[in-house]
C-alpha cells in the first residue's frame, strides 16, 4: 500500500516533466504554424510543470542553428505528410479522450472522508 501511494503521488510530476513546456507549444503554434495541434496537445496534456513555467529561453537562440545539431527529415511527399498529420491529430485527440475519461472516473468514484453519509455526484 504504501509503495502504490508513493507512486501515486509521484506520477503527476513524472508526467509534468515529460511533457511538453510552453516555449515548444508557442513554437508549435507560431513557428510551425499548428495552433490547432497545439491547443490539442496542451489540452490532452495531464499537468503543467510550474518551475519550468517561469523559466525563459530565447526562442531566437532555439531556433539557431547549432553545428552538431543532425538534420531534419522532412517527407517529400503530400500523402506521408497528410499521413503524418492525421497520425499526430488522432493521438492529440486520443490523449484528450484520455483525460476526459479519466476525469470523469475520478469524479464518480471519489468518496468524501469526512462526510461519508453525504452524497455529491456532480458527474452522474
Amino acid at each position: 500500500m504504501t509503495a502504490a501511494q508513493v507512486l501515486l503521488g509521484v506520477m503527476p510530476t513524472v508526467l509534468s516533466v515529460i511533457g511538453a513546456s510552453t516555449e515548444e507549444m508557442s513554437m508549435l503554434a507560431n513557428v510551425a504554424r499548428r495552433p490547432l495541434l497545439a491547443l490539442m496537445l496542451a489540452a490532452g496534456s495531464p499537468s503543467v510543470y510550474f518551475s519550468r513555467a517561469f523559466d525563459y529561453h530565447d526562442p531566437a537562440q532555439i531556433l539557431h542553428r547549432h553545428p552538431n545539431r543532425l538534420p531534419q527529415w522532412r517527407p517529400k511527399r503530400w500523402y506521408s505528410k497528410l499521413f503524418i498529420s492525421f497520425a499526430e491529430y488522432s493521438l492529440a485527440i486520443a490523449s484528450i479522450a484520455n483525460i476526459a475519461t479519466l476525469n470523469w472516473e475520478i469524479g464518480v468514484k471519489t468518496v468524501c472522508a469526512f462526510w461519508t453519509d453525504g452524497i455529491i455526484a456532480p458527474t452522474v
